[in-house]
């Protein structure tokens, strides 16, 4: 699917539209083939608005295997409302690409869960988030360049199996009671964050105050 651009290529959601009220029982706009053959499953250069009202919706609850992107996309909730802007919480998300995405809005900008196929992120914008700007709930996965603008954690890790690689990232705007990075489970190798208004780098699991982290590791 192939646009001309995240705001000349819009598709929208009408506000309160029926089945997306329930975060309960969340009801994406898009929704990609299932399983590990998800090949060749692209989003390229469009955007996503959820509206007002529709509390249960996802942007795109994506799963692609092998060769599959999301590129230069973005996704807003109208309200701020909604469960996910990027939800790959199904089996197995990746090996795939997200590059160039900027979501706003949502209790999670991207959710991710299961143990494989490690998905990689690159050049993330994620915003006005309520839970997490991006959570991961079991995987491998690696993000590059991430710029967060949250009171919430940027990004919270609950999966015991769980494995970040972040390599460089800028949280802003954080609350006291957060850290920028919340380890609840699982491991991680940081690399080049900085943070502010949060009470810690890296806390939970670990303890980094900094507002800075050269370098650390967990394991």
């Amino acid at each position: 699917l192939i646009g001309q651009g995240p705001t000349a290529t819009v598709f929208k959601l009408a506000d309160s539209s029926a089945g997306f009220g329930n975060p309960a029982t969340r009801k994406p706009m898009f929704t990609t083939q299932g399983g590990n053959y998800s090949f060749r499953i692209n989003f390229w250069d469009l955007g996503l608005d959820t509206g007002s009202g529709n509390s249960g919706a996802t942007g795109i609850d994506y799963i692609a295997n092998n060769v599959g992107a999301i590129s230069d996309v973005a996704i807003r909730s109208g309200d701020g409302q909604g469960v996910a802007g990027v939800d790959m919480t199904r089996a197995w998300p990746g090996p795939c690409l997200v590059k160039n995405l900027h979501v706003h809005g949502f209790d999670v900008g991207i959710d991710i869960a299961h143990g494989e196929y490690g998905p990689t992120f690159e050049n993330l914008v994620l915003s006005g988030q309520r839970v997490a700007g991006l959570r991961l709930g079991g995987n491998v996965i690696t993000v590059h360049n991430l710029v967060s603008s949250n009171t919430v954690p940027a990004v919270l890790v609950t999966g015991g199996s769980s494995h970040l690689i972040l390599l460089g990232a800028t949280c802003l705007g954080g609350s006291s009671a957060n850290a920028a990075v919340q380890l609840g489970a699982g491991h991680c190798y940081v690399r080049g964050l900085s943070c502010a208004g949060y009470v810690a780098a890296i806390g939970g699991s670990a303890n980094v105050s900094g507002p800075t982290v050269a370098e650390y590791h967990t394991g």
